[in-house]
């Protein structure tokens, strides 16, 4: 969210420098505010996923994918409402244009979502989690629950049990 609100903050700052400019400006004034996106586009993905697998129960996982699309898609299609909202600061020349409008209300836009997202996380407690996540928990860390079997093993351990044999049985031999 900050690296999306600090692109907003920087196209607004490209479009103003190319409204009080009296030349044409070059495109590498774009690259800090596509850099920015990028990195919230890659962040924003990969936390979501993360944030969606570590709190959503096992019976539940396979929808940690979906999920997380599914909160980039609103975030899409928001964008979409407001360019059909604002269309009046869109002119048909990038000097005729209000940009700096528009990307200065994304920009409070994405800091009034910060700060519920601030909110939130405060309010949120972590020490309240299911049964099923402590499970979890203790067996990716390999400690031994109550009933005193450890619940993973590790690849370097040795397996005290000897492995069952599979008898393989040919259903084509006609030797009978």
């Amino acid at each position: 969210m900050v690296f999306a609100l600090f692109s907003c903050i920087a196209a607004r700052q490209v479009e103003l420098h190319q409204q009080h400019s009296t030349s044409p400006i070059s495109t590498l004034w774009l690259v800090p505010q596509y850099f920015l996106l990028g990195l919230m586009e890659g962040f924003s993905g990969g936390g979501l996923d993360a944030f969606f697998y570590a709190r959503v129960p096992k019976s539940m996982k396979s929808f940690a994918e979906p999920f997380s699309e599914l909160v980039l898609c609103v975030g899409k299609f928001s964008n979409i409402l407001f360019l059909l909202i604002f269309s009046p600061w869109f002119g048909y020349h990038s000097f005729d244009s209000h940009m700096d409008r528009y990307f200065l209300m994304l920009a409070i836009v994405c800091s009034v979502f910060f700060c519920f997202y601030l909110v939130s996380s405060l309010g949120y407690d972590n020490l309240e989690t299911s049964s099923e996540m402590e499970e979890s928990v203790a067996m990716e860390a390999g400690i031994e629950t109550p009933e005193g079997d450890q619940r993973l093993r590790h690849d370097d351990q040795e397996e005290d049990e000897a492995e069952p044999e599979i008898e393989i049985i040919d259903y084509n031999d006609d030797t009978s």
